[in-house]
């Protein structure tokens, strides 16, 4: 017994390519737009401070958790006001 079903067609499924540059090698670069929430995880010895972000080319729904750190380091940005 499959768990996957037929797609059944939309028009609100089609995606807007013109809005994505697409590199020679056929990639394409997702840079953060803006953080979402910030929260801090308890390990055993440690904190780890994590940030929520919003991707560019992706909904609030598809919104990462990552190290607060490293979000600094590579994109300080975010971080400025």
């Amino acid at each position: 017994m499959s768990l996957l079903r037929k797609y059944i067609p939309d028009a609100s499924h089609v995606i807007d390519y013109s809005s994505i540059k697409v590199n020679v090698d056929a990639t394409f670069v997702v840079e953060p737009v803006r953080i979402l929430d910030r929260s801090s995880k308890r390990l055993r010895r440690k904190e780890a401070k994590l940030v929520k972000v919003c991707w560019s080319h992706h909904d609030e729904s598809d919104a990462s958790r990552e190290l607060e750190s490293d979000m600094r380091a590579k994109y300080p940005k975010l971080f400025l006001g």
